[in-house]
């Protein structure tokens, strides 16, 4: 299992196509629900991610396994019972794997015969991929809303061109809802998402192509290997601790376990 982010974020888009006209809040809600409704529809979901990228480090590139599963039932559609993500080894094996569940997170990182425990995953996507976002906004990002949407009653305000300000602080562009209102921009804490793909038009259920910007580091995500809505491997979020492996901090383990540079 493995994964990364992908493509040159140098040459990435800039330009955010917009309707010319405001939405009015009738428009605005229909397509906050609706986001939220495609985002909730993916429950399971599998890839191999190529990542490329820059950061404080200078350039990067990887292959990053995510895995994440949402819980069945629950109250919260955007929920996210557990999540593997998983980073490849140039030649063979991961560099490290890091599961996660609701107030438990659990990295492994071989070439150190280390690992080390927390409650969120940020306490560790921040170290070692330069953004730290949690189980629910990787998801957000993967499906394509971006950042956690909820439904209508989190629309706290409504400016012009198709925009629309979260409840959680995020802001969040639509494409004209005459194209299918597809989330094409989201800033949220912490991130900036782009989505230049247009996969819902393309009659794909997810993107192929995301776009990440943050303080320390700006990648593009292509998405490879994809399955939405798959039976997932029993033992696809555990991740099992090697006799002799010590324990570590993540901030010593990130100095050896971060993204390859190129």
């Amino acid at each position: 299992m493995a994964g990364g982010l992908a493509a040159s974020v140098g040459c990435a888009a800039r330009a955010i196509r917009v309707p010319a006209a405001p939405l009015d809040e009738t428009a605005a809600v229909r397509l906050l629900d609706e986001t939220a409704r495609l985002a909730a529809g993916v429950r399971r979901y599998q890839a191999v991610v190529s990542l490329r990228g820059e950061g404080e480090r200078g350039r990067f590139s990887g292959r990053l396994l995510v895995v994440f599963a949402r819980p069945s039932g629950g109250q919260d559609p955007e929920a996210v019972e557990a999540m593997r993500l998983e980073l490849f080894a140039p030649v063979g094996g991961s560099r490290w794997t890091l599961v996660a569940s609701p107030g438990e997170a659990r990295l492994v990182v071989p070439g150190e015969r280390a690992f080390a425990e927390g409650k969120e995953l940020e306490e560790f996507t921040g170290p070692l991929l330069g953004v730290a976002v949690g189980r629910e906004a990787i998801a957000a990002l993967l499906v394509g809303s971006g950042a956690p949407v909820g439904g209508s009653e989190n629309l706290r305000s409504l400016p012009a061109n198709g925009s629309a300000v979260l409840g959680n602080g995020a802001e969040i562009w639509w494409d004209d809802p005459a194209e299918g209102g597809q989330v094409r921009r989201v800033v949220a804490p912490g991130y900036e998402a782009r989505y230049p793909g247009r996969y819902r038009r393309q009659g794909r259920q997810v993107p192929r192509l995301v776009e990440v910007e943050s303080e320390r580091t700006r990648a593009t995500l292509t998405i490879e290997e994809l399955e939405v809505n798959t039976s997932l491997h029993p033992d696809s979020f555990e991740v099992r601790t090697p006799p002799g492996y010590r324990r570590a901090e993540v901030r010593e383990l990130s100095r050896a376990s971060r993204l390859p540079e190129r």
